[in-house]
């Protein structure tokens, strides 16, 4: 190969590495090969030094970063899977299968672990709903979420969908999936035994997909059709059947590894597998089952097809295997085999095409970043103005605030029968089976706020996504998140992606709360516009008793309504400020001593029993979240309040509950035993109004214009 070669995807310094490395040229296979294994999106090479830094270690961890997705301990036996991945830019080009394809490819992550997929979280972000572009990206995404979702058999119970004008041609979908699995049942990507054979089972191979590591990794072009070919094409229906012969084969054989074909394909899964083991492999490429038989070995080697996984097993495994898929319809074929010397060699029809050490290939150069300073508007007061009675209709209006059902009513939420409670307020609670212990997820992260600061809106990120999974009575035990940021080559996205990492590995150490993995996804831009900084927390609290969480029962007329936590001392990054054009100003840090002294009173069994339901505040503030009790459980609010200015009522405080209490009494007092403030604020009421006294003025709706304002029918 000539000197002076280029490389789609690596820099003529990663060029030189790979032949000093090598010790000689590669092939044309082999640089194709590595550009996918040494691409951003495969290699994380510019923020694996970062994400090092963060807290990994805790008592529920059973398989942290680096394993398919995180395993977290919920006792009895029984443990939790859950991770969650960006499809971004696949999304912006082909909208539903780009999302479609997201959430398969995340279900597959989960399968890798041993556990049944039970459920997805999707967090959302699009540009302007009244924009064309974005309002046919919107419908396109989430179409294909409830395709994927609907037709595999996996409720989608929750998420989060934020619009700003950076999304609008690279929106984000960030999907999660949790899954549970008994302790023993626990799986591992790393291959072993010299001999062992690699079994390729699922949908055929295709052309779907290929180059689509490398597409993620870099700006989004201005021609988008010319990216669609890149772009994976899913099968929900095979999906659903691949889950069951995998965890069929996983019960009744001895698997030694198992790894789903995603980011570069068979080339990806087998390095990774092998990598991770210490052991070298032979793949014969002739032996794949194609859906096209004029495929050429290096598409057949790097093809993104959908629905397929890698297993390892002992040769005389391979059988059983193959008649558990052929009773599911799956093809399934011995495409390889493990060798004892760390070395890929990649065959077609005998013909040895490739043949490097496995270490050139899964250890790609980290990256330098440059340096760079995010410009963060000072902390402080943005000033006031008088409360005015349209501000709190006008606040539900906003895209932002407004009724999310919409979306959630194409999503089936019940499949599986694992929901215990579904989207709306707050968390989603599951159960992993018929008297077993469950988990409590949410997704959050705020635009805005990381807009005005990517470290304070990282960390008040973790800080919301911890006060959802508390609002049902949940332990937070774990977490996983996806960074959304533009190019890391740039001063400023350098600057971002530090700062969120800083601003999550400082949260999750304050409030205990390990990082189990998750995803960076890098050059989302477009068209010289790049996203604001979206690091997107996913969170899992442990329930115990998951029929008896916070919110199974709906609250009835009749009950005290009391608020947990301290009122807000201005409007810095509120909604409010926003809205009415105040000085943009950041918050403070999140308030972590009084979200601790939270996480145990809200854990506390005799309060979860007084409990009918809680709720956070967080955007659009205290008032707007009252409107969101009223309109989610149809019951009027009679409140009094002695603070009604607009800090108090619209600004955004990170510690600060809601509570629609049974026994106020028990409430109250356990509150003050933890030194947590707790104000009676009035009672639910079946007349159908939203009324609220306070000293700077009176202030009264019907249920109905609330609804409207919502609903966005006003």
């Amino acid at each position: 190969m000539p000197s002076d070669v280029e490389v789609e995807g690596l820099t003529p310094a990663e060029v030189r590495e790979a032949r000093r490395r090598a010790g000689r040229d590669l092939t044309a296979l082999e640089w194709a090969i590595l550009a996918v294994q040494w691409s951003e999106h495969c290699a994380y090479k510019h923020s694996k030094a970062l994400l090092r830094t963060l807290p990994k270690e805790g008592a529920a961890v059973l398989a942290g970063p680096g394993a398919s997705a995180g395993v977290l301990d919920l006792g009895e036996g029984w443990a939790c899977a859950a991770k969650i991945e960006s499809h971004n830019h696949p999304s912006a080009v082909e909208p539903l299968q780009g999302a479609a394809t997201g959430l398969g490819g995340i279900m597959r992550d989960v399968l890798a672990m041993g556990a049944r997929p039970a459920a997805f979280l999707d967090a959302l972000r699009f540009g302007p709903p009244d924009d064309s572009r974005s309002a046919f990206l919107a419908r396109g995404i989430v179409a294909g979420v409830g395709h994927y979702g609907n037709c595999v058999g996996v409720p989608t119970v929750g998420g989060d969908v934020y619009y700003h004008p950076s999304y609008q041609r690279n929106p984000l979908v960030n999907a999660m999936c949790v899954g549970f699995l008994r302790h023993g049942e626990m799986r591992s990507a790393a291959a072993s035994g010299e001999g062992s054979v690699f079994l390729l089972l699922g949908a055929s191979t295709g052309r779907d997909g290929i180059g689509g590591a490398a597409f993620a990794s870099v700006e989004l072009q201005a021609d988008a059709a010319q990216d669609r070919p890149r772009v994976q094409v899913g099968d929900p229906f095979f999906g659903k059947l691949l889950i069951e012969a995998t965890l069929e084969i996983l019960r009744d054989l001895d698997v030694i590894a198992i790894q789903d074909l995603g980011a570069g394909g068979l080339a990806g899964a087998a390095i990774e597998m092998c990598a991770q083991g210490g052991v070298g492999a032979e793949i014969e490429l002739a032996d794949v089952v194609l859906r096209s038989q004029d495929l050429r070995p290096h598409e057949i080697l790097l093809s993104e097809s959908q629905e397929r996984m890698l297993l390892c097993l002992r040769p005389e495994d391979a059988q059983p295997a193959r008649e558990v898929a052929r009773r599911y319809g799956i093809e399934a074929a011995v495409v390889g085999l493990i060798t004892r010397r760390a070395t890929m060699r990649f065959l077609y029809k005998g013909e040895c095409l490739s043949e490097l050490p496995t270490a050139i290939y899964a250890d790609a150069p980290e990256a330098e970043l440059p340096e760079g300073h995010w410009p963060v508007e000072a902390a402080g007061d943005p000033g006031a103005c008088a409360v005015r009675r349209d501000d709190l209709p006008a606040l539900l209006h906003l895209p932002d605030l407004c009724d999310r059902m919409p979306i959630y009513a194409t999503f089936d939420q019940d499949v599986g029968l694992r929901t215990v409670v579904r989207p709306g307020l707050d968390a989603a609670v599951l159960r992993a089976a018929p008297g077993a212990p469950g988990v409590a997820v949410s997704t959050d992260q705020n635009p805005r706020l990381c807009q005005i600061s990517p470290r304070l809106g990282a960390e008040h990120a973790v800080a919301e996504s911890v006060r959802n999974v508390l609002a049902r009575g949940a332990r937070p035990i774990g977490l996983t998140n996806c960074l959304n940021l533009q190019s890391p080559e740039q001063p400023l996205g350098a600057a971002a992606l530090r700062a969120v990492v800083a601003g999550i590995g400082h949260a999750a150490r304050e409030l205990g709360i390990p990082v189990t993995g998750g995803n960076v996804s890098l050059y989302n831009e477009a068209d010289g516009v790049a996203i604001v900084p979206t690091p997107v927390i996913g969170m899992i609290g442990a329930v115990p008793d998951p029929e008896g969480a916070i919110g199974v029962l709906a609250p009835e007329a009749g009950l005290s309504l009391l608020l947990l936590g301290d009122f807000a001392e201005n409007l810095a990054g509120s909604v409010y400020a926003e809205f009415k054009g105040l000085r943009v100003a950041a918050p403070p840090p999140p308030d972590y001593a009084g979200l601790r002294r939270l996480g145990t009173f809200v854990t506390t069994a005799e309060v979860v029993e007084a409990l009918a339901l809680l709720h956070d505040v967080a955007d659009g503030g205290l008032l707007v979240a009252l409107a969101e009790i009223a309109l989610t459980t149809g019951l009027g609010l009679d409140l009094q309040l002695p603070q009604g200015d607009a800090a108090a009522l619209f600004g955004e405080p990170s510690a600060q509950f809601i509570a629609v209490a049974r026994d106020a009494d028990v409430v109250a007092s356990r509150a003050a035993a933890l030194g947590i403030a707790c104000l009676p604020i009035g009672r639910t009421t079946s007349d159908g109004q939203f009324a609220l006294r306070a000293p700077q003025g009176d202030l009264a709706y019907s249920l109905g214009e609330l609804q409207r304002a919502w609903r966005r029918e006003a």
